[in-house]
């Protein structure tokens, strides 16, 4: 028997989900899989079938859905019946879901195929949005309402932005009833953090797995020297500056943009931030002492941001797994980083440091201290913590022995 993966997200091998779709993808195909990717939009180059759910139509008109009516994961109302025509034709062994969300595809009538099949699903959370009756991510506000019911959001203006209407119950009830009527699903956090909040959700009663995510350790690796060097010449940054680095898909106040500017303010006059992934508009906003770049899609690029840097700096508020800070850290660059999420899982011990949520002052003290380290015995303990916990070959593997237990229940 050929045994079909298909995967669903948002993106195909693009950004951090895509990726690990991705290399998910690869892996499988390397263990006798066929492999197929059901995305959204940002198609890359892949070594995975891709099946494209909808075209921009589709998303803009669930886009104008969202924001008038808070019905996100509610429209592709075609797009989405067209795909699962796809699917039923495609019969695949099995099923790993991903991000739903992203203004791509109706969960509802996804999930009304799937809780009528025989057919093994895996989901992979990489944020909250399926357990909520709005948001992605609520820790920013410390809410506590999707434990027993959406209502009243604080954070109906955040993404998915709703302008007009609350729908947040609604919502709540909907996932709990399709999400909760798939028998054969097995849930996989990508941090130990995620578990604990599931296990508390309308989902608790689900098998929930810890996989976390991981990186190619190929492509982030330490650099010599002279390249160091040369990486910083062509991005006219002195050699004698110590360099703190962001990086962002995308930067707002929940992931510490105001708090990189504020921070600016009483760093020591030899110290250079450098913040990846803004927009003009951000970039215009900036202080003389901060270098702002545009968001960065070649990974072989946004490592040499990394490479040339001496530390990575992470003030997000609301965090899953924080993948930034293992590339920083397999790139050699220690790590300081807000207590949010999953973030300690991410960092270890000897080599980085944690502080509490919105303490600039804090900060500036680790920073200092920082400065005053070895780089050389911080970079090697970082780089061995990845290479144990968060190298992709070993973790994504994981994935495939997830898959044939299930199949083997089948």
């Amino acid at each position: 028997m050929n045994k079909k993966l298909l995967q669903i997200n948002t993106t195909g091998n693009f950004n951090a989900t895509g990726r690990i779709a991705e290399d998910i993808g690869v892996i499988a195909q390397r263990n006798g899989y066929e492999s197929y990717i059901a995305l959204g939009r940002s198609k890359r180059q892949s070594a995975n079938e891709l099946i494209t759910i909808g075209n921009k139509v589709d998303i803009f008109s669930h886009v104008a859905l969202t924001r008038l009516f808070d019905a996100h994961g509610l429209g592709s109302k075609q797009a989405t019946l067209e795909f699962v025509k796809k699917l039923s034709k495609l019969n695949p062994t099995i099923v790993h879901l991903h991000n739903l969300h992203g203004y791509y595809l109706n969960y509802r009538f996804l999930f009304q195929y799937l809780n009528n099949t025989d057919i093994p699903c895996v989901w992979t959370f990489h944020d909250c949005w399926p357990i909520t009756g709005h948001c992605a991510h609520f820790m920013s506000v410390e809410c506590d309402k999707w434990e027993r019911g959406c209502h009243d959001c604080e954070l109906k203006n955040e993404y998915p932005k709703s302008l007009l209407i609350d729908a947040s119950t609604r919502n709540y009830e909907l996932k709990r009833k399709y999400f909760g009527g798939k028998d054969k699903l097995l849930i996989v956090a990508v941090s130990y953090w995620l578990k604990d909040i599931l296990q508390r959700s309308f989902l608790k009663d689900k098998e929930i797995e810890v996989i976390h995510n991981g990186i190619d350790l190929d492509i982030f690796t330490p650099i010599d020297l002279k390249t160091r060097a040369k990486l910083r010449s062509d991005n006219q940054i002195p050699n004698d500056k110590f360099v703190i680095l962001g990086v962002a898909s995308q930067w707002n106040e929940h992931k510490g943009f105001l708090d990189f500017i504020e921070l600016s303010k009483y760093l020591p006059a030899n110290c250079q931030i450098v913040m990846v992934g803004l927009t003009k508009e951000q970039i215009s906003r900036l202080p003389n002492s901060i270098l702002g770049v545009p968001r960065i899609s070649d990974i072989h690029v946004l490592r040499s941001f990394y490479c040339m840097a001496d530390l990575f700096l992470n003030l997000s508020y609301q965090e899953s797994l924080p993948t930034v800070n293992i590339e920083a850290l397999a790139c050699g660059i220690p790590v300081i980083a807000y207590d949010a999420g999953g973030t300690r899982e991410t960092l270890p011990c000897d080599s980085s440091l944690i502080v509490k949520i919105g303490d600039l002052g804090a900060v500036v003290k680790a920073i200092v201290f920082m400065m005053q380290r070895d780089k050389n015995e911080s970079s090697r303990e970082g780089r061995l913590f990845v290479e144990e916990n968060f190298d992709k070959g070993k973790q994504y593997l994981k994935y495939i022995e997830v898959y044939n237990r299930l199949i083997s229940y089948a």
